[in-house]
C-alpha cells in the first residue's frame, strides 16, 4: 500500500460509527486487538507492520509543541491514537528506510501466493446463483480466466474495485444499462466517495532556514548518514508534526475528549522550496496561479501548515466512462459542494494564524503570509470572504479517498458489502480495500484500512472452516464465535 508512512490509528468514535448497528460491539474488545495483532513491537514480535518514531526531524517541531501549549492544547511525544492536541506521529520506518504492506506480504515471498503484475481484471465470472467462480484478465495482449473455489478477494481500491464490478454488472442498475452492460445486481456501487481535503501551501514564513532544505538534501553525508546508518534528513517523511483539534468549536484549541474535525499537517518546506520543479506538478497547481502568488517567495524560507478536513460532509462517485476496459472511470469527488466544508476549513486557517501569532512563534521568527491569492482580488485580505475564496482556489486532495463499495448492515440501502465485506446479493464474492470503509477516519486511512484487512482475513477464513453454513449473522470480530 502506498502512503505517507504516517501510522496513527483514528479515533474509537470513527469505529462505533461504522459499527453502530453492532450489538455488543465494544472498541476496546473488538478493534483494538486488531491493531495490536498487526503492530510489530517489543510485545509482539509476530506482528506485520513495524511502527516507530520518526528517524529525522528539524527543530520546527519542538518549537511548535511549546507553541501549541500558549493556546491551551496539549503535546506529546509522539501520537499513536486519535486525541485533541499535538505530537510526533508514529511512522512505518524501519532503519530509516519504508516499511508497507507489500514489505511483509509480497517481498518475503510466502509460497502460497502467486502475484501476476501488469494483468488487468475485466469483469468478475459468475454462476447463474450469483456465485463469483472467477476472474477475467488481460495480460500481454491476451484474455486469460482465473478460477477460485473458495471466493474472490477484489482489492483494487477506491477507483478500480468499484470500476472492476461494474464492469461485472454489479452497479448501479440504471448507469450500466446506459452503457450496455447487462445489470446482474443493483447496488449503489461507485456512491459515497469521500476524501480528505487540504489547503494553506506556504502560508507561513520564516526568518530563517531549517536544516532540511536542498542544500541539506545535497550535502555528500546525507546520503552517506542514510545509506550507513539509516539517519539523517533523506529519512524524513515530510510530516514532522500531526495535530488534532474540534474547529468546530468555538474554543477549538480547548482540550476535548470529543472527535476532532480537523488535522494538522505540520511540514518543515513549503512548495516552492524546489523553485516549481517538481512539487508544483505533484500539486497540480496551474502556472497561472504560480506565476502570480508562489513564485514570489523563492527567496523566502516557507513552512507548511496544513489544516485537513477530517469528515468531510461533501460526497462525490465513481462512474464509468464506457464499457471499454481500457478506458478510465470518471471520478467526481465533488469537493467542497457542501458549504460547510469550506467553513471548516477557513476555521483551519484562522487557528493557523492565532499559532503563527504566539509569543513562541513569533521568537522563532515565523510570520503569515499576506500576498493576495490569484482570482481572490475583490475581496479585502484576511476577512472571510476572502479566505472562503482562497480555500476555494487552493484545496487539492490529500490523497485519503475511500467509501466507494461502503460497508455496513445488509438491510442498509447505502451499503454494497454486509459486515463479512461480502457483496451484497452475491455468493464468495468480497472486497477488502479502502472503499469498504463508511466514512473517513480521524486520520490517515492507513492503520484503519490495515485493521480492517485482519479482521476481513478472520472473517473469511472463518466462513471457510464452516463450509459456507448458512446463518443470518456472522460475527466479524475475533475472540466471538461464528454463526
Amino acid at each position: 500500500m502506498l502512503n505517507n508512512l504516517i501510522y496513527i490509528r483514528g479515533h474509537a468514535s470513527d469505529y462505533n460509527e461504522w459499527f453502530q448497528d453492532k450489538e455488543g460491539y465494544d472498541y476496546t474488545k473488538d478493534i483494538l486487538p486488531y491493531f495490536e495483532k498487526l503492530e510489530i513491537s517489543s510485545g509482539n514480535t509476530a506482528g506485520s507492520i513495524f511502527v516507530d518514531d520518526l528517524p529525522y526531524i528539524t527543530e520546527l517541531p519542538g518549537v511548535l509543541l511549546k507553541a501549541v501549549k500558549e493556546l491551551g492544547s496539549k503535546g506529546a511525544n509522539n501520537i499513536r491514537t486519535v486525541k485533541q492536541g499535538f505530537g510526533i506521529p508514529k511512522v512505518n520506518v524501519i532503519d530509516g528506510k519504508r516499511w508497507t504492506s507489500a514489505s511483509h506480504f509480497i517481498y518475503s515471498k510466502p509460497s502460497n501466493v502467486l502475484l501476476r503484475t501488469d494483468a488487468m481484471v475485466d469483469s468478475i465470472q459468475f454462476h447463474d446463483n450469483f456465485e463469483a467462480y472467477g476472474v477475467e484478465f488481460l495480460y500481454s495482449g491476451n484474455k486469460y480466466s482465473a478460477k477460485a473455489s473458495r471466493g474472490i478477494i477484489i482489492s483494487a481500491g477506491v477507483i478500480n474495485t468499484p470500476k472492476i464490478l461494474m464492469m461485472s454488472g454489479v452497479g448501479p442498475k440504471k448507469h450500466l444499462k446506459e452503457l450496455g452492460i447487462v445489470p446482474r445486481i443493483d447496488l449503489p456501487v461507485g456512491e459515497n466517495l469521500q476524501d480528505h481535503i487540504t489547503t494553506g501551501f506556504d502560508l507561513v514564513l520564516l526568518n530563517k532556514t531549517l536544516d532540511i532544505g536542498i542544500g541539506t538534501m545535497l550535502s555528500p553525508s546525507s546520503p552517506l548518514n542514510y545509506f550507513r546508518e539509516g539517519r539523517g534528513p533523506w529519512t524524513t517523511i515530510g510530516c514532522e508534526l500531526v495535530g488534532f483539534i474540534e474547529a468546530s468549536r468555538k474554543i477549538p484549541y480547548e482540550n476535548s475528549s470529543n472527535r476532532p474535525d480537523l488535522q494538522l499537517m505540520i511540514m518543515p518546506l513549503g512548495i516552492v522550496e524546489d523553485t516549481g520543479f517538481h512539487l508544483r506538478k505533484l500539486m497540480g497547481i496551474s502556472d497561472y496561479s504560480w506565476n502570480r502568488y508562489f513564485a514570489a517567495l523563492y527567496n523566502e524560507s516557507t513552512v507548511t501548515f496544513l489544516p485537513v478536513l477530517l469528515h468531510p460532509k461533501s460526497r462525490g462517485y465513481i462512474r464509468l466512462r464506457d464499457k471499454n476496459i481500457d478506458s478510465n472511470p470518471v471520478i467526481n469527488p465533488r469537493y467542497l459542494s457542501r458549504k460547510e466544508d469550506v467553513d471548516l476549513l477557513v476555521k483551519g486557517v484562522r487557528y493557523i494564524q492565532r499559532l503563527i501569532a504566539t509569543k513562541t512563534m513569533h521568537k522563532f521568527g515565523a510570520r503569515f503570509n499576506s500576498i493576495i491569492f490569484p482570482g481572490c482580488e475583490s475581496h479585502e485580505f484576511d476577512t472571510d470572504s476572502y479566505w472562503e475564496c482562497y480555500v476555494r482556489h487552493m484545496t487539492i486532495t490529500s490523497y485519503h479517498p475511500v467509501g466507494t463499495c461502503k460497508m455496513g448492515h445488509e438491510k442498509d440501502s447505502s451499503t454494497v458489502l454486509n459486515y463479512n465485506f461480502e457483496v451484497k446479493g452475491t455468493n464468495k464474492l468480497f472486497v477488502v480495500d479502502g472503499s469498504v470503509l463508511p466514512t473517513l477516519p480521524s486520520s490517515n486511512p492507513y492503520a484503519s484500512i490495515m485493521m480492517l484487512a485482519e479482521m476481513a482475513s478472520d472473517i473469511i477464513k472463518a466462513k471457510y472452516v464452516f463450509s459456507y453454513s448458512t446463518c443470518d449473522f456472522m460475527e466479524v470480530f475475533i475472540k466471538k464465535n461464528v454463526c
